[in-house]
Parts: C-alpha cells; structure tokens; sequence
C-alpha cells in the first residue's frame, strides 16, 4: 500500500459488496446457481487480497505483483458472473410479468 492509502474490508462480510450479497442478494437471488459462484468467487477475491497484502507486508513485492494477474483474472469471472445474473434475473421478471 502507498502512503497515505487505506486497506479495504479484507473480511468478505464487511465490504460494501459483501454486505449486499448477504442481504439483498440473498433474500433475491440466493436460489440462483450463479448467485452461489458469485460468492464463491467474491470469496476467492477476498482470500487472495489478503495474502497479496502478506506478501507486500513481508517486502515481496514482486512476487505480490505476479500475482495481480490471478487477481484480476477473478475480477474478471466475477464480473461476468455478476452480468450472468443480471440476464437471469431480466429474463425472469419478463416471464413472470408477461412483458415479452
């Protein structure tokens, strides 16, 4: 971390994200096999910050940015996961009002 800058929640529960997966998205979405990958890979993310924050803590910067791709690779999943259950979720509420 830079000067200055603070850590993010590194608890999966406490960051914003995190926060809305346990409740509304729970209550909304939880039955959704998409929905049980997104946590999945939000947990994946959370795990993987904080080793990344070990490893820079212990001055191994380099090996910490090597893995930023790995990071970024789940950033990756999760979004499209996230856009997956977006889909779902239109096509749903199309049957279910009769709009399509």
């Amino acid at each position: 971390m830079t000067e200055g800058s603070t850590v993010p929640p590194l608890d999966r529960s406490q960051c914003r994200f995190g926060k809305w997966l346990d409740t509304y998205g729970m209550s909304r979405h939880g039955a959704q096999p998409v929905f049980q990958t997104i946590e999945l890979l939000h947990q994946q993310v959370h795990t993987l910050a904080v080793e990344l924050l070990e490893l820079q803590a212990r001055g191994r910067n380099l090996e910490a940015l090597a893995m930023l791709r790995e990071l970024h690779g789940l950033r990756d999943a999760l979004l499209e996961q996230l856009k997956t259950l977006v889909q779902e979720t239109d096509h749903r509420h199309i049957r279910e009002t009769g709009l399509g």
